[in-house]
């Protein structure tokens, strides 16, 4: 379980800090050694491997070999602390059985001097000897501003393979040492800090001045490390190792996304939350600032789970966005996911169709977006499941076979739209039968036909001096020689026509003459 900043667990929950605590360092180890504090004190590892933390999730703490492995992190001025409080979550995976069998998690500054500040534990407090090695008695021991004490002893002795909250607070008078929040040892500790020219880097994992005698390799694993400049009180102390928890599953991955689309976010918890709690998905702002958060997905639940959340579509794109969970019974806020989330964007999409079209048209399916750039993928597939990339979708010659969805896509930056168009393609009426009483006499009539085995059709007739007619056999009266030519008739069912004509030949009725 990645535990909470102890800002949230106890300003949220507990109303016990005050002017005088600052968070200095926040190392939480998802993933990486960065300082979550906001001050940049990243750490460096070296031989340090990831491996899973309290909750069991994997890449959630760094695991120390005991003979290399340790983190640096550079010096900072921020670091000169005269008071302090430092909360390790952490694991003892083995005892140094070597000279003063001492394992530093922590140090800052150089031994037995004023720069001081260091967290290690040995089974000296129980003996009082380096030559002594008594594994069954190793104890957490400090150091604040000159020798470390030779008679710290509150029997309370590790144990192999289990997780500790190890806190230790020095306010310029008393030196104290918490383990799960409770206070084991305290002592009066009048000696005064004196900061000079050197410059020492903060180590977890080892002592870095001790040579190769005395270099104190840490054999475990640390879940999270804090420092505050200030003594937190017994309460605060107690307040940030009990407190409820959750966070998001880390290593999180999922950083390509668009405005629009979803994001679903793994997240573990511990503690007691109420039936009916919920838990609240929030997107920051491009530079990752939670200042006015958006929810963007919830879930009402008390244990872990996901949350899928939706991304505004009018998300402006950006490469800093992060996201984070709170959650209401109780209040509470987790940290952030710990990378940059990348949201692109993509215009809205125009697409445009000739459908439904007949048999033997020209099936026209297009798309566009207003971003021309060549970066723009676009995708067709058809019915019969065959992929085309170019940006428009041309079937000449349609027939029935070509009927059906075809999907398409436009992507572009990661972001894809997606539509579906139904092609319809009508079969034209079956071939017709056409004809007419052609040759006839003027001042008779010219009868046409035409059939069809299509039901459900209609008729246009079109033909000299203007005829037009919808029936399926028109009748033409005392006709002129001018009707003569040819006569055109389209057949028509759900838009689509089958054509044909016949030619009339008209000629002069013979003239009688009497005498």
């Amino acid at each position: 379980m990645k535990k909470l900043s102890i800002l949230f667990s106890i300003i949220l929950y507990f109303p016990l800090l005050t002017s005088a605590q600052t968070l200095i360092g926040s190392w939480n180890f998802n993933g990486n050694a960065n300082d979550g504090s906001g001050n940049g004190l990243n750490g460096t590892v070296y031989n340090a491997t990831l491996t899973a933390g309290q909750a069991g999730i994997p890449n959630t703490a760094y695991k120390f070999n005991g003979s290399s492995a340790h983190i640096d992190v550079p010096y900072n001025s921020l670091l000169d602390l005269t008071t302090w409080t430092i909360q390790v979550i952490l694991r003892v995976d083995g005892f140094n059985s070597s000279t003063c069998q001492a394992e530093n998690i922590l140090t800052r500054g150089t031994q037995y001097t004023n720069d001081i500040y260091e967290i290690e534990f040995n089974d000296n407090a129980h003996d009082n000897s380096c030559a002594i090695y008594s594994p069954s008695n190793t104890e957490f021991t400090p150091a604040a501003a000159g020798s470390p004490t030779t008679n710290w002893h509150d029997a309370n002795y590790i144990q192999l393979n289990t997780w500790y909250c190890h806190t230790v607070t020095y306010d310029g008078i008393y030196l104290k040492t918490f383990i799960n929040g409770t206070l084991v040892d305290s002592a009066a500790w009048s000696n005064q800090y004196s900061y000079g020219s050197t410059q020492p880097v903060l180590t977890i994992g080892y002592y870095p001045l001790g040579g190769a005698n005395y270099p104190y390799w840490f054999n475990g694993a640390i879940d999270n490390l804090t420092i505050w400049s200030g003594a937190f009180s017994n309460a605060a102390v107690a307040a940030s190792c009990n407190s409820n928890t959750f966070a998001i599953v880390q290593p999180f991955t999922d950083t390509l996304k668009c405005a629009g689309g979803t994001i679903s976010v793994p997240y573990t918890e511990s503690g007691s939350y109420s039936s009916t709690n919920t838990f609240t998905l929030q997107l920051s702002n491009a530079s990752g600032s939670f200042s006015s958060p958006v929810n963007i997905g919830s879930v009402t639940s008390s244990v872990s789970g996901t949350i899928t959340g939706t991304i505004p579509s009018t998300t402006v794109a950006g490469t800093g966005y992060r996201v984070r969970i709170i959650s209401s019974s109780p209040a509470d806020t987790s940290a952030n996911d710990g990378v940059n989330i990348h949201i692109s964007t993509l215009a809205p999409s125009t697409f445009t169709n000739n459908l439904p079209v007949c048999v033997g048209d020209t099936i026209k399916l297009t798309a566009s977006n207003v971003n021309t750039s060549n970066s723009i993928i676009y995708q067709w597939t058809d019915p019969n499941n065959t992929v085309t990339t170019s940006q428009n979708r041309i079937i000449p010659n349609a027939t029935s076979a070509n009927a059906g969805n075809y999907a398409v896509s436009i992507t572009n930056g990661g972001c894809v739209q997606h539509d579906t168009l139904t092609a319809v393609v009508y079969a034209r009426p079956n071939p017709l039968t056409t004809s007419s009483n052609s040759p006839v006499c003027s001042g008779t009539y010219i009868g046409l036909s035409t059939a069809t085995t299509t039901t459900g059709v209609t008729y246009s007739w079109s033909g000299p001096n203007g005829f037009s007619s919808t029936l399926p056999t028109p009748v033409i009266n005392n006709v002129p020689l001018s009707d003569s030519g040819r006569y055109y008739v389209s057949v028509t069912a759900n838009g689509c026509s089958t054509h044909d004509s016949t030619y009339v030949v008209i000629t002069p009725s013979p003239t009688v003459t009497t005498s």
